[in-house]
């Protein structure tokens, strides 16, 4: 069955007007069946006010009695979702650009979202979407440890398409976006998923219940002074004012103050960030226990190297908790039995004897009780 241009009928469901314009005018609806030619789940005497149909079985015509195809189901289709009659078959779906200003205005989960996200004012940073794959990042203030950064906000920022993008702001107040994931130390704002030159999926990713930086000391003041990755422990070196790596092998690269790199980098970068105290998170392989400067540049290690630097301690094989020291004692020679037992029995001889007779002389320098060893306790 087809139509005068010559378009397939069959199987579909069709609307017709009988005698229009008469007093007999009926709509009627039906499905094309191909094998009989013929009309089958027929609906008679539609309502063209609610798609309802009432008499059912119609009015009576003559013959020859106009018939005209029309998209009358469809509309009626149409008109029954709208009274709630009928359900939609889908999500109906607003577009990217509306107005929601009237009392009654349809709203959509976008634009409840949004309005729950500034509900009390709470609008500060939020990502939203500003149609395509571009988005609009709202203004507001953020706490570093160098005082208030503002940031102004910005509007049609476009990310990366499919793709997941990582929105955030660096302690500078720099919007940062990629799509390889967040960055440690960074303000995440929100998680972007964009397909087919649309946005699918906003996540809004701020977190209000943080102390931003409340249990670390950060730096970004000297530069690197050679090819650093995060999680590598550095230490500064004064002369050339560099980040370098420790080095527990030799004792001007394990002395001084010790840190932990937080960005990648290589010599001369400048702004990379240094945590010098506090808890370092996102570490791997530790073991708990006392963290020391290993004799590998760069790596720690839960034994000292050849020049004991202790930097912390870590409560398991992530998190480290940097305790700043400064000197270094040597564990090989004279040296290499300055062991935590002999400190401790050094230290009961000390409190329960008094320092006179046979005990002093075990202090002196030949028979001369006036002058005393000293000695080095690392």
């Amino acid at each position: 069955v087809t139509d005068d241009a010559g378009n397939s009928l069959d199987g579909k469901t069709l609307g017709f007007v009988i005698d229009k314009g008469k007093s007999t005018e009926e709509y009627v609806e039906g499905t094309v069946d191909a094998s009989s030619k013929s009309l089958i789940n027929v609906k008679r005497d539609i309502s063209v006010t609610d798609g309802q149909t009432y008499s059912g079985t119609g009015s009576i015509h003559r013959k020859k009695a106009t018939i005209e195809i029309t998209a009358f189901p469809y509309l009626t289709d149409v008109v029954r979702v709208i009274n709630g009659t009928d359900e939609a078959g889908g999500v109906m779906k607003n577009p990217s650009s509306r107005t929601i200003s009237d009392s009654r205005h349809l709203t959509d989960k976008e634009y409840v979202d949004a309005v729950a996200a500034t509900a009390g004012g709470i609008s500060a940073f939020m990502v939203t979407d500003a149609g395509g794959i571009t988005i609009d990042v709202g203004s507001g203030y953020l706490i570093t440890d160098d005082g208030v950064v503002e940031y102004a906000g910005t509007a049609g920022e476009t990310l990366t398409d499919d793709a997941t993008n990582y929105v955030m702001l660096d302690l500078d107040g720099t919007l940062v976006i990629n799509t390889t994931g967040w960055v440690s130390g960074y303000v995440p704002l929100a998680k972007v998923t964009t397909a087919s030159g649309d946005i699918t999926v906003l996540e809004d990713a701020r977190g209000w219940l943080t102390s931003p930086s409340a249990d670390r000391m950060v730096t970004d003041d000297y530069d690197y002074g050679e090819t650093i990755s995060a999680g590598q422990v550095v230490y500064l070196d004064t002369t050339a004012g560099q980040w370098k790596l420790a080095d527990a092998s030799a004792e001007a690269t394990a002395t001084g103050i010790i840190g932990i790199a937080l960005d990648d980098g290589v010599a001369s970068d400048s702004g990379k960030r240094v945590q010098v105290a506090g808890i370092v998170s996102g570490l791997s392989g530790l073991t708990a226990g006392y963290q020391y400067v290993s004799d590998t540049a760069g790596a720690i290690s839960s034994s000292a190297g050849t020049y004991k630097k202790m930097i912390g301690y870590a409560p398991d094989t992530t998190t480290l908790v940097l305790i700043p020291s400064f000197g270094v004692g040597k564990l090989d020679g004279s040296n290499s039995d300055t062991t935590t037992d002999n400190l401790n029995a050094a230290m009961t001889f000390f409190a329960a004897t008094d320092i006179t007779g046979t005990e002093a002389e075990t202090l002196t320098d030949g028979s001369n009780a006036d002058s005393l060893h000293i000695h080095d306790i690392f």
